[in-house]
């Protein structure tokens, strides 16, 4: 991942934009982009097969929905710097309780000093309520560059040849011990 992504990203996130919303379909890229921006502080995940999970170990802590997750997790920012993701909720975001949950984390966010917060979205489909318009920014994450392309190739074709030649050389020892029988 280019270090300008992780600085446009982290520079988003140092000016405490209360929901950071990140169009994409690679969850473990996002993953690790997240990861690198907030490093170990405290983070949560919701999705919708597993309710509440860590989002650095991916352990499910609960399973309920994202209302219940939301209501649960409201007064983290209050006592520990916490992000939130969550993944795949676009169909979610039409749901009133859920808009009002977002909008007072968002408005706890900006008005309130003691408290830090911040949402990141992530979702292959973008669904942004009217009433949470102006506490979301769009984060698009861009194509890998040529160079990236080269090195993701060079790395596979490092990891298949060694395969075949381990693979190679299990046969050709198989090929060997029959002989000798």
């Amino acid at each position: 991942m280019e270090k300008k992504t992780i600085n446009e990203l982290a520079s988003y996130v140092d000016a405490l934009r209360p929901i950071i919303y990140i169009n994409n379909f690679d969850f473990k890229m996002v993953d690790d982009l997240i990861e690198s921006v907030i490093g170990k502080a405290k983070c949560l995940e919701y999705n919708n097969a597993l309710g509440e999970i860590d989002f650095h170990s991916k352990h499910q802590i609960r399973k309920y929905n994202l209302v219940e997750f939301l209501e649960a997790n409201l007064e983290n920012g209050f006592d520990n710097e916490t992000y939130l993701v969550l993944k795949d909720v676009h169909g979610e975001l039409k749901s009133p309780d859920v808009i009002a949950l977002l909008k007072r984390i968002s408005e706890n966010n900006i008005y309130k000093d003691s408290y830090h917060e911040m949402v990141f979205i992530v979702s292959e489909v973008t669904t942004i309520p009217i009433e949470l318009e102006n506490y979301i920014t769009i984060f698009d994450v861009p194509l890998p560059t040529q160079d990236e392309i080269l090195k993701i190739i060079n790395v596979f074709n490092f990891h298949f040849i060694n395969a075949l030649i381990s693979m190679f050389s299990t046969v050709t020892d198989l090929l060997k011990s029959c002989e000798r029988h």
